[in-house]
């Protein structure tokens, strides 16, 4: 059955309207079968048909009627006027001197049109978009995966939050069952006293009955007392009970001490306008006064912390430049600095073993490291410690997540025992880029290292493309921005690296003239770079 009839069972002749369809006059459109063929052409109601199989209808051109002429078919069309006309508007003198075309002509042309624009469709703007739909599909699925993975993150560490409660109460129970059989031990002492006591009193009673009883003098004058049952009573043993008090739980603190999502940007209208500027700008220099500039650290919205070649980390006002404070560690090496997420300042001294704290303006321990050496920390979203250290032999790297001071967990070998990092005498800075992976400047590696939060290797960036860069890439600072691009310092080739989540190269921030050290961008979306070479803090303007 035709297609274009799939939908009756059976087309009827439309004169007759009895029998099966076998004809059509592409005339008039009219369906007939072959006993109506000869009638309707004899009829004088169809002036010129044409008369074809029903399955090669339309192959001969249905010409339009005439707006004007009665029963006049338009066969040429008025090229100025743009319209269709038939033979007696040819001759009129409303077209008089205007250029005529074929019509089938034009409907050729315009037919070619219609198969160059389904072939374009079909082969150009479908395939297209039949290779996004599918992307779409492979990144919903991803994004579910993702999902899935965040969510059973969040739900393990519900079970953590949960067992660490757990623990607390059977803790508090433990020390409450210890102060009761103390107690229940002193009181049972004490009972035992006292029931020994009447014990000899008894026998004291039942001697001095038997004296009384007695006409023995000798024996009534030598009658020795028992003086010690004599005495008075100890008095009752003084227990204090434990009271157990408890403490308003604030569901707002509770669900902050919980963890936090980062603050990653879900609008696509959001998304779509944030993206590389081709030609960064940058802004302004902050003098730091040191000799060599190492580090930054973003505060808030308009301070930033640096660190250099003396004891003072001090914190600046990014848009005057003054500068607002400052912290004395009285540490003489490089040091190394990050934020906290309520905003204290982490700092330690490259190769030493300690990392410290600044609260109400005093430093204080926070970690102290036992055969391992710091090399480079930060803080995660979830206000984890992520710290780099090496050995005391210098044979091993790794990367321990802390909580507050507890180890949680360690980060060092792929599959079969496989370092993800190398070991070399430099720094080895590392971030927590918003999608929650680990990323390590490895410079002694001369490789970025980005391992997921499963610590599963994702990639390993060598620097791209080596051609167009003079020297060895050496990465020293790393941070990540809004978009999760991972930006890395090439110092000695005077630029950024810009790549994305997944390790595609994206592009270079070219800084002439500097030799960039330490990186962060601000919650302003600026890139901060550390200039050793001027010991300046470079404001650049990367994103639009």
């Amino acid at each position: 059955m035709d297609p274009r009839n799939r939908s009756q069972d059976v087309v009827r002749c439309e004169l007759c309207e009895e029998n099966v369809v076998q004809m059509h006059c592409d005339t008039c459109l009219v369906k007939l079968c072959k006993t109506c063929v000869g009638d309707h052409i004899s009829s004088e109601e169809c002036e010129d048909p044409k008369v074809v199989r029903f399955q090669s209808r339309k192959s001969v051109p249905v010409y339009p009627m005439c707006a004007l002429h009665d029963n006049k078919r338009c066969e040429m069309h008025c090229q100025q006027c743009t319209v269709p006309i038939c033979f007696i508007c040819a001759t009129s003198e409303k077209h008089a001197g205007h250029r005529f075309k074929n019509i089938v002509d034009i409907f050729d042309e315009k037919k070619r049109e219609f198969e160059k624009k389904i072939k374009d469709l079909q082969e150009n703007i479908r395939v297209k978009h039949a290779v996004q739909a599918s992307k779409m599909e492979k990144r919903i699925a991803d994004l579910e995966k993702e999902f899935t993975t965040l969510l059973d993150t969040v739900s393990k560490h519900g079970e953590e939050l949960k067992r660490k409660i757990d623990q607390i109460v059977m803790e508090v129970q433990s020390e409450i069952e210890s102060i009761r059989k103390n107690h229940v031990e002193l009181l049972t002492a004490t009972r035992t006293e006292v029931q020994q006591n009447l014990t000899e009193i008894d026998r004291e009673v039942s001697s001095l009955q038997e004296t009384l009883d007695s006409n023995d003098i000798n024996k009534v004058f030598h009658f020795t007392p028992n003086k010690k049952i004599y005495k008075n009573l100890s008095d009752d043993p003084v227990l204090t009970m434990p009271v157990f008090s408890t403490k308003r739980i604030d569901f707002v603190q509770l669900r902050e001490m919980f963890g936090t999502l980062s603050n990653i940007v879900t609008k696509p209208t959001a998304i779509a306008k944030v993206r590389l500027m081709e030609t960064p700008v940058i802004v302004h220099r902050i003098a730091t006064g040191y000799s060599q500039l190492y580090g930054v650290a973003f505060l808030d919205r308009i301070g930033i912390w640096a660190t250099g070649d003396a004891q003072q980390i001090k914190l600046f006002d990014v848009n005057d430049k003054s500068i607002k404070k400052s912290i004395d560690t009285k540490l003489s090496g490089d040091q190394l600095i990050s934020l906290t997420t309520q905003g204290h300042l982490l700092y330690a001294e490259r190769d030493d073993k300690t990392i410290y704290i600044v609260k109400r303006e005093q430093s204080e321990e926070l970690i102290s490291l036992q055969g391992w050496e710091v090399v480079g920390f930060c803080v995660t979203s979830a206000d984890d410690l992520l710290v780099v250290m090496t050995s005391d032999d210098k044979r091993e790297t790794r990367v321990v997540r802390y909580h507050g001071r507890v180890e949680k967990e360690i980060i060092q070998f792929e599959s079969k025992r496989k370092p993800f990092y190398s070991v070399g005498p430099n720094q080895t800075l590392i971030c927590e880029n918003r999608n929650f992976d680990i990323c390590v400047a490895d410079r002694d590696a001369c490789a970025v290292v980005v391992v997921s939060q499963d610590t599963k290797l994702r990639f390993r960036y060598k620097g791209n493309p080596p051609s167009l860069r003079l020297n060895e890439f050496r990465p020293k600072g790393i941070t990540t921005d809004i978009l999760c691009n991972i930006l890395v310092s090439d110092m000695y080739n005077a630029c950024v690296h810009v790549v994305d989540q997944s390790g595609k190269f994206l592009t270079f921030i070219d800084c002439p003239r500097v030799e960039p050290w330490g990186l962060c961008v601000g919650l302003d979306n600026y890139l901060y770079v550390a200039d050793t070479a001027s010991s300046d803090v470079i404001k650049i303007l990367f994103l639009q």
